[in-house]
């Protein structure tokens, strides 16, 4: 007998996990092998080109305008002296000429060899108060004794006051300047005369100066007048002398510094 070959038959559940396995293997097979895994490398960094430090523009600014007010304040001390050294100059100009002008003739007084041995002998080294000029402040000061300018409890300006008035305003003219202080002080005594106070004194002292300023050619909205009084004494002293040397005018200017020359 003979034995016929056995066949699958198509709707056995082997054929169809037979054909699945084969169609799997077949896709493995055919899919491209995955590219291997290589440690990943960083390129190494360009160098950094070599950069300037940072300037700050606010450290640029500060410099320029030091130097700015550097120039500016040297300007001004160059100023100051130079007005300094022209009133002193016209001051002494004017004393010069009061000096040279010859004494009013009087009656020749006798006095005995005795009395002359006692009499000191006038130092003519001896610096005169009557008018200084100093600079105090980043001002000019003009310091004028009222004993220069006026009399005992009075407002007149004297012969001499006006010379040294006049000298000054010869230099004021010249000196472009914000404002001119004009400042009248007194002693502690009691004004006394047609005077109530100390305080109109003095005010008027200084008035009256203004008013002589602007008829020399000073301009009158560069001028102001202050009455201090005793409330300001250069010489704390009680004495004659002390007294004497706080009864004075003074005048204070801002002069403008000097254009600079081209």
């Amino acid at each position: 007998m003979t034995r016929r070959p056995h066949r699958a038959l198509p709707g056995a559940p082997w054929a169809a996990a037979l054909a699945i396995a084969v169609s799997l293997l077949g896709a493995c097979a055919t899919a491209p092998a995955p590219a291997a895994q290589t440690p990943a490398t960083t390129p190494p960094a360009p160098a950094a080109p070599p950069t300037c430090p940072e300037v700050d523009a606010s450290r640029i600014g500060d410099a320029a305008r030091y130097d700015r007010e550097n120039q500016e304040s040297q300007a001004k001390v160059r100023t100051l002296e130079r007005v300094v050294t022209e009133l002193r100059e016209q001051l002494a100009a004017v004393e010069a000429r009061a000096g040279a002008a010859p004494p009013a003739p009087g009656p020749a007084v006798k006095t005995s060899k005795r009395a002359s041995a006692r009499a000191p002998a006038p130092d003519s080294s001896a610096e005169r108060s009557d008018a200084t000029v100093a600079q105090s402040g980043g001002r000019v000061r003009v310091r004028l004794a009222n004993e220069l300018l006026f009399k005992v409890s009075g407002v007149h300006i004297t012969l001499a006051g006006r010379r040294a008035l006049s000298a000054i305003a010869r230099v004021l003219r010249e000196t472009p300047s914000q404002r001119i202080e004009v400042n009248g002080h007194s002693d502690d005594t009691p004004a006394g005369h047609v005077w109530k106070d100390n305080w109109r004194l003095s005010l008027e002292r200084a008035h009256q100066v203004l008013k002589f300023l602007i008829a020399r050619g000073i301009e009158p909205g560069r001028l102001v007048a202050s009455g201090f009084a005793d409330t300001s004494p250069v010489d704390p002293g009680r004495g004659a002398a002390a007294r004497q040397r706080n009864r004075r005018v003074e005048l204070w200017l801002d002069p403008l510094p000097d254009a600079p020359a081209n």
